[in-house]
Formats: structure tokens, sequence, C-alpha cells
């Protein structure tokens, strides 16, 4: 029986999964499971992993929120104010018109 130790949880979007499950199949066969994984991946991550690692940057500077949060968005990219207060709806506070709208505009910069 082989044993892992965790050093690190951190949340990850789709872009970076689909960069470690790609990177992970050049070096070996993938499992039934992480072949399901990649698929899903390759459907439905919108966004490169570089321009995921800017948007993420970006975001960071319009509002402080859990890191959680800020993949959320990445990976649901939401359209409207309502679909992004929903991302927002287990926070314990409430976004601003200008608040929303600079998020808004930074998921449309880069997931077009």
């Amino acid at each position: 029986m082989i044993f892992m130790k965790v050093l690190e949880i951190k949340p990850t979007g789709m872009a970076e999964a689909k960069k470690i499950m790609l990177s992970r199949e050049k070096k070996k066969e993938l499992s039934y499971e992480q072949k399901l994984a990649l698929d899903h991946l390759n459907k439905f991550s919108k966004i490169s992993d570089s321009d995921a690692k800017k948007f993420l940057e970006e975001l960071s500077q319009v509002l402080r929120m859990s890191d959680e949060t800020m993949v959320k968005i990445l990976d649901l990219t939401p359209k409207t104010p309502d679909e992004l207060r929903m991302i927002f709806a287990r926070e314990k506070f409430s976004l601003k018109d200008k608040e929303i709208k600079k998020i808004l505009e930074t998921v449309k910069k880069y997931c077009k």
C-alpha cells in the first residue's frame, strides 16, 4: 500500500487542473476516472492556464475575497449580476453595484 503525505491544500481552477492532468497523461497512462476528468476539463474549461493566472491576479485587486470564491468565479464565468450574487450567497457581506460591475468586466475581458 502506498501512502501520500498532503503538503498543501489549495483551490484549483479547471484551467490549472487541465494543465496538471495533461502533464500526467504525458508521463503515464491515466486511470479511467482520470480520463473522464480530463475529458470534462477539455469540454468545460473556458480559459487557458496563463490567462487564468492573470484573471485571478486582476480579480484579487477588485475585491478582497477567498481563493475559493475567486476560483468559482473563474470556473463558472458569471455573465449577469444575479449569477455573480449566487456565488457570493454564502459570504457574510453583499456586493456593491460598483464591485459587481468590475468583477463582470474582468470576467468578460478574459472569458470570451
